[in-house]
């Protein structure tokens, strides 16, 4: 059957299965576990600095599996909520 009759008998073979519509209608506000990309959206960061900044821990929620990393994204937005305290000063010399 090509496309033209495909079309015109109303069937649904040009629509993507059910389960890829819902992985992409997924926005990084509504997932609860988000990637290193989405992350780095949502704090409107560079992807590396916020493999920096999980490299030295300062980004709860955060896992690896196998060589992915998945965050929590309550985690995350509690800890953006909570703040990290007065910014740091660097000393002059």
């Amino acid at each position: 059957m090509d496309r033209e009759t495909s079309l015109t008998m109303g069937t649904t073979d040009l629509q993507p299965p059910d389960h890829a519509h819902v992985a992409s209608g997924d926005s990084v506000a509504e997932s609860c576990v988000l990637t290193v990309d989405e992350v780095a959206a949502l704090l409107r960061l560079e992807r590396k600095t916020v493999y920096a900044a999980l490299r030295r821990g300062e980004i709860p929620g955060a896992r690896r599996i196998g060589r992915a990393i998945r965050l929590s994204r309550s985690a995350v937005l509690r800890w953006l909520a909570e703040g990290q305290g007065p910014p740091r000063t660097r000393r002059r010399r």
